[in-house]
């Protein structure tokens, strides 16, 4: 019984000294290219999360911002920033119309909250009475829509929002064609143009 014991004991030692040997082992150039892939993972993910939630780059579609933005160009949108003042060009989901369906769009913000607007059948101005007044132009269609959406012709914005519009006044769909928009609706302000 002893001889049969250690003869186990030889075997077991045998056979785990054959399990070591047989084991896959990593070589150095398999660690390397290990924490390589790893790096190349990392920064994939970052560069994703940035542009899905830091900075976006957008197209441009249309000419409704000419001569400041033609179409074509690339806009970057920081996404962090939502809280424009007079003069940002924002990003914003516009609200559906009985013409036109919500969609992103870029506009210039040209009063914020607590600004006053004043509509007539052919202009538009903001803060009537203070010495930042500013005029633009309002087509019959748009005075129309601005009546109807609107209670009166003389409007305060309220609390988080804002009334933006194209550049090219003559040539764009927005706020004079839908009402203020709020907050919520921004997507970001652009930060940079190629």
């Amino acid at each position: 019984m002893g001889d049969l014991i250690i003869n186990n004991m030889e075997d077991k030692e045998l056979s785990e000294k054959d399990n070591k040997k047989d084991l896959p082992f990593i070589t150095k150039n398999q660690k390397i290219i290990t924490v390589l892939l790893l790096v190349i993972l990392v920064i994939i993910l970052t560069v994703y999360l940035c542009l899905e939630y830091i900075c976006t780059p957008y197209n441009v579609v249309g000419c409704s911002m000419n001569p400041t933005i033609y179409e074509g160009q690339k806009v970057y949108i920081s996404k962090i920033h939502r809280d424009p003042i007079v003069g940002d060009i924002i990003a914003f989901i516009s609200p559906r119309t009985a013409t036109a369906p919500r969609k992103q769009v870029i506009k210039r913000v040209i009063a914020v909250e607590g600004d006053e607007i004043l509509f007539f059948e052919d202009r538009l101005i903001v803060n009537y009475s203070d010495r930042t007044r500013k005029e633009f132009c309002l087509t019959y269609t748009q005075y129309c829509m601005l009546t109807s959406l609107l209670p009166r012709q003389y409007h305060t914005l309220r609390e988080n929002q804002y009334f933006a519009i194209g550049d090219n006044s003559l040539n764009s769909f927005d706020c004079r064609n839908y009402g203020p928009i709020y907050k919520s609706d921004i997507m970001g302000i652009m930060v940079g143009l190629k």
